[in-house]
């Protein structure tokens, strides 16, 4: 009794004994990177422990009924005379088994050039004169969009204005109040605009684009003028609501605002200063030259 227990609890918890399997059929030759087929005599559930080795890697499992085999097929990653083929490892359900190593050689592939082919596609050269091509396109464009812009600032600068420059900013700032951006929240496109009021006045007056400096290269360029510091004051303001997004009060508002009325107030007095000076010059001239004709 006590052996017939003994041998019940080996066969229950013993661990499954391992056999040792000779391939049955192995190549003795291989070629590398091309798959091969190795056959064993294991059981139809038997499933490899690992798949990937120092120079295999196993790229496929099956088991043929009829024979009995397993077929196990290949990849080699390795060039050599005798490169080792290592043990295996199955485990099933009627226990572990492991297989025999053996030498296999492995010959380098056929390539047409004697060496390797680089499986990456061939460096096309690059397309000079599409790359031309399209350089002149874009430039065609970008040329057409500035004559376009040109046209358009000469034909309003030629176009009769009954407005002064002046009395047209002053008349955006009242639509832009009217437009409802800041009684609906929208201080920072309030603000963009503001700034587009002001910079708009200033290109009108002097024909250039100021909308593409910066606002500190903006307040470099006027600093000189009367008008200067009520534009930097501006400049910052508007930048604290553009980029810091802090909410403005409504007292700041129309700090601005007022800022924005005493910027055209002051232009328009040094134009006027400017238009007298010259007027004053050319009356004093006109006698001079008369005398010269006589």
């Amino acid at each position: 009794m006590k052996n017939l227990a003994a041998l019940t609890f080996i066969l229950l918890f013993a661990p499954p004994l391992m056999a040792q399997i000779k391939p049955i059929t192995a190549p003795h030759k291989a070629v590398f990177a091309r798959p091969f087929d190795v056959y064993f005599h294991l059981p139809p559930d038997a499933q490899p422990d690992k798949t990937d080795f120092e120079d295999f890697t196993i790229i496929n499992t099956a088991y043929d009924g009829q024979t009995g085999n397993v077929k196990l097929s290949l990849m080699p990653f390795n060039v050599g005379d005798e490169v080792n083929f290592p043990p295996l490892t199955f485990k099933s359900a009627d226990g572990v088994f492991t297989t025999e190593s053996f030498p296999i050689k492995i010959a380098p592939a056929k390539t047409r050039g004697g060496g390797l082919i680089d499986i990456r596609g061939p460096k096309k050269p690059f397309n000079w004169p599409l790359a031309a091509l399209l350089f002149a396109l874009a430039f065609l464009y970008v040329f057409g969009q500035y004559l376009r812009r040109r046209k358009k600032r000469a034909a309003a600068a030629a176009a009769p204005n009954p407005k002064t420059a002046e009395q047209a900013a002053l008349d955006a700032v009242a639509l832009l109040l009217a437009e409802r951006y800041w009684q609906s929240g929208q201080h920072k496109v309030f603000y963009i605009k503001l700034v587009d009021i002001l910079r708009d006045y200033l290109s009108l007056r002097d024909g250039r684009d100021y909308h593409k400096l910066t606002a500190r290269e903006l307040d470099k360029k006027f600093a000189p003028a009367p008008y200067g510091p009520q534009i930097k004051l501006f400049n910052a303001s508007a930048n604290l609501v553009k980029f810091a997004k802090v909410s403005p009060t409504e007292e700041s508002r129309d700090q601005d605002i007022a800022r924005i009325k005493e910027i055209l107030r002051l232009s328009a007095a040094q134009r006027a200063a400017k238009e007298a000076a010259k007027a004053a010059v050319k009356a004093a001239a006109a006698p001079k030259a008369k005398e010269v004709k006589k």
